[in-house]
């Protein structure tokens, strides 16, 4: 016996359709309050949404509650991320996503979790590839059906060290703060 752990309605719903989803969803703290949502939703109480295509539809309240707080994508720890990017390669085959789409996310993920940074002792630079991944995940999604679509397993080691920078530059400022706070 094992026991099936079924996302939000409303995120497979986004899933199927090829949408967008956060990876929180998919972590075992976001399918555990999935579940929860499910049992303690009132059936029959309906919530007005509206949808991808600019119409609004009534759907069961309990799908609407996927949408509480959530820790965004560049936030989950290594250990969430790898519990999602598992949960979430196996949903989108699920929901039937083209197979090379699901092979590029799964070698983007490989690629991100075999990189010298995260196995490096610079918190920051672990810190950059999540960062790096949220960016680059969403911005997939958004080029997806234009002229500017692109590999997503392809690391890109420009945008990579920009946005590592970017941290040590926030860290630096707020060190300088602090110290202005104490003077």
């Amino acid at each position: 016996d094992f026991i099936i752990i079924i996302p939000s309605p409303i995120v497979v719903h986004k899933l199927h359709k090829g949408d967008f989803v956060e990876l929180y969803y998919f972590t075992n703290k976001g399918l555990r309050n999935a579940e929860l949502s499910m049992h303690s939703a009132n059936d029959e109480a309906l919530a007005l949404l509206q949808m991808g295509d600019g119409l609004h539809s009534f759907i069961p309240l309990m799908a609407t509650q996927a949408k509480g707080t959530i820790t965004a994508d560049e936030d989950l720890s290594w250990e969430e991320f790898a519990e999602a990017a598992h949960q979430l390669a196996t949903a989108m085959r699920e929901n039937e996503w083209p197979e090379d789409r699901i092979d590029s996310h799964i070698k983007f993920w490989l690629m991100l979790e075999g990189h010298a940074w995260r196995h490096g002792h610079c918190e920051i630079s672990k810190h950059a590839l999540l960062m790096y991944q949220a960016h680059v995940q969403r911005k997939w999604h958004n080029m997806l059906t234009t002229l500017h679509s692109f590999n997503i397993a392809l690391i890109n080691p420009t945008l990579l060290l920009q946005i590592r920078d970017e941290l040590v530059h926030s860290v630096q400022v707020a060190q300088l703060e602090s110290l202005k706070q104490v003077s």
